[in-house]
């Protein structure tokens, strides 16, 4: 997750509904992004939650930071995990990300592979190793931003080599597990016409966005527009990504894998003010109401995951802006947006 630059002011306008290609067999599935591996503690706060899916980072340098060597301890914690979540009805969603310096020649491993191979033979790896135990795999983590892509500016066209090798790789390993787009920041629409430009169409099964809101302290109907369509940076931008995928002709879904409201007390991190300018019920119904919109009218949309459930536990909201958002408070206790969530009809 990440905000950029100043919000643009908010503009009451009608809100305006694009045809869908293909329904989804569970539209706007509810889900939460989780802090840390799975383990018994946060997978059964997942499913007191009544969240239908869970998404979990899974950095590549971590796994295997040595050429084919792998680290069986987290592996083994991934399968315990994740069984458990199956074992509930739940389905875990695994972001990979992160290249090892013996792929990208640099300690940093935001920089990525040099060999787009590499990765995909990693995640094919991985999807062989938790096969029938994962719902998607996102493939990298916003990947239209230089926060999360180094060694250069990010580059659509490396990036969809990424994509590709990974799908191939998936698919081989695990057919039954679905590839998402690294999710971009905001509803990048720009970013995804980019992919299909650069011939990404028919290597990914749904089209990751983060719909990060520029109307942070207003409800999910307010947006603005850019350029006569509805901006990136607001909550509703998934309607123009959406006429970006029906122009290319593709029936895929789209998953929102981040999306968010909060509410904290001072101090907050900078730049975080206007979460002290909602309550708690607010943030719940926000996150309720943006839901239920896309179950009612967007059938197109397929998992959505809130941001997040239990980063507050880890960190203090005070200082890490992720915490802003937890659902959890610092001694595990629900807050309001976790209680909304766990009572949405899913």
């Amino acid at each position: 997750m990440l905000h950029v630059g100043p919000r643009i002011r908010c503009l009451l306008l009608a809100v305006l509904g694009v045809l869908a290609l293909v329904p989804a067999a569970r539209a706007a599935a509810p889900g939460v992004n989780v802090n840390g591996v799975p383990t018994p503690s946060n997978v059964d706060d997942v499913i007191n939650s009544g969240s239908k899916y869970a998404r979990f980072f899974v950095l590549w340098s971590s796994v295997e930071p040595t050429k084919g060597a792998y680290d069986q301890l987290f592996l083994q914690t991934y399968t315990d995990g994740l069984g458990r979540l199956n074992a509930a009805g739940g389905h875990p969603v695994i972001v990979v990300m992160g290249a090892p310096s013996w792929a990208n020649g640099s300690s940093d491993a935001l920089v990525p592979p040099r060999n787009p191979g590499d990765f995909g033979a990693f995640v094919g790896f991985l999807a062989s190793q938790l096969r029938g135990k994962v719902a998607g795999y996102e493939i990298w983590n916003e990947p239209d931003e230089a926060a999360f892509w180094h060694g250069g500016a990010p580059d659509v066209g490396k990036y969809t080599a990424l994509l590709k090798a990974s799908y191939s790789a998936i698919k081989a390993a695990d057919p039954g597990a679905e590839v998402v787009t690294g999710p971009t920041t905001g509803n990048n629409y720009n970013w995804i016409d980019g992919l299909y430009n650069n011939g990404a169409k028919g290597s990914f099964d749904a089209v990751g966005v983060h719909t990060d809101t520029a109307c942070l302290d207003r409800g999910p109907d307010f947006f603005y527009r850019e350029g006569g369509q509805i901006g990136q940076y607001s909550f509703l931008g998934y309607e123009t990504v959406h006429g970006v995928m029906a122009a290319h002709h593709d029936p895929r879904s789209m998953w929102i894998t981040e999306y968010e409201w909060a509410s904290a007390k001072p101090p907050v991190p900078k730049g975080y003010e206007w979460a002290t300018f909602l309550s708690e019920d607010q943030v719940a119904d926000f996150y309720a109401r943006g839901i239920q919109m896309m179950k009612q009218s967007r059938p197109w949309v397929g998992a959505v995951f809130a941001w997040n459930l239990n980063f507050r536990t880890f960190q203090d909201y005070h200082t890490s802006e992720t915490a802003v958002f937890g659902a959890l408070n610092e001694d595990w206790s629900p807050r309001a947006i976790y209680n909304a969530l766990k009572g949405m009809p899913k």
